[in-house]
């Protein structure tokens, strides 16, 4: 369902293109521009760089997991050479309203910083990028765009690290760094749904499954104020399937920092 819900934003944003070039007083389409940045060795065997999407007006681009609606940004790095591997880094996203409900995203200007291991150390980085991803405002479009860049003047660490300060630390259950992730466990009152207890102040938290699995917005449902319970409906599973053995990923968005902690569920909703 996820995937289809993609295709269907596709064919939504082909719709809105057409009736707005249609309107006489059509609203101005939205921006992209996408930058490859450079951010130096870091070691002998990695090297640090960065996606730029810098966004027109009050224009949004999409997380990982976009909420209600919208594209998540597919990264092809088939044209590169000398690269073994490219990890991507996803800051913090915001929720931000929508005509559809809420998206997960980015205003303004994100930097998606990456960690990419040469085949060869000792050769130069040429790294190619085609990007697929949405953007929307008044009007939403899907973009392909193209960026290539031979790595190795190490221009621009300082902003692909004030993003990589957004990226959630990994977690443990129960363990630092803070916000640490206590306990899952059903909803009584509401079997559809998850309680999923912080061990710190949070503003938001994100759940993420399995291809056919979809999540809702967390709702504060109680707790102390220290250890705050949130309650998250599942929206969509996959036929039958039920939640045991269910593996999730649970990103916990504090006010000041983050964390992203994958755990398996038993068939009560507890953590294993």
């Amino acid at each position: 369902m996820a995937f289809l819900r993609a295709i269907l934003v596709v064919f939504g944003f082909a719709i809105g293109v057409t009736q707005a070039s249609l309107a006489a007083n059509a609203p101005l389409m939205p921006e992209a521009k996408l930058r490859l940045l450079d951010g130096g060795s870091a070691g002998s065997t990695t090297w640090i760089a960065g996606v730029e999407i810098t966004l027109s007006g009050k224009a949004k681009t999409y997380w990982r997991m976009p909420g209600d609606s919208g594209l998540p940004p597919l990264f092809d790095w088939t044209g590169s050479e000398n690269i073994k591997s490219v990890t991507v880094e996803w800051p913090r996203p915001e929720r931000i309203p929508d005509a559809s409900g809420t998206i997960l995203g980015y205003h303004a200007r994100v930097i998606f910083p990456l960690v990419i291991e040469p085949t060869e150390a000792s050769k130069p980085i040429r790294l190619a990028l085609k990007l697929d991803f949405g953007i929307c405002e008044e009007v939403c479009v899907p973009l392909s765009q193209s960026a290539s860049r031979v790595l190795g003047k190490d221009d621009d660490r300082a902003a692909i690290d004030e993003f990589r300060a957004r990226v959630p630390k990994k977690g443990v259950r129960g363990a630092m760094p803070d916000p640490k992730l206590l306990s899952i466990t059903r909803a009584a009152e509401m079997p559809d749904a998850l309680l999923v207890t912080s061990g710190a102040p949070i503003d938001d938290l994100v759940l993420e499954g399995p291809t056919g699995w979809y999540f809702g917005d967390a709702v504060r449902a109680g707790g102390l104020e220290g250890e705050p319970v949130f309650r998250v409906r599942i929206l969509e599973k996959p036929g039958k399937a039920d939640i045991g053995g269910l593996t999730l990923i649970v990103t916990l968005l504090g006010p000041q920092s983050a964390t992203e902690t994958t755990v398996t569920l038993d068939p009560d909703g507890a953590i294993r």
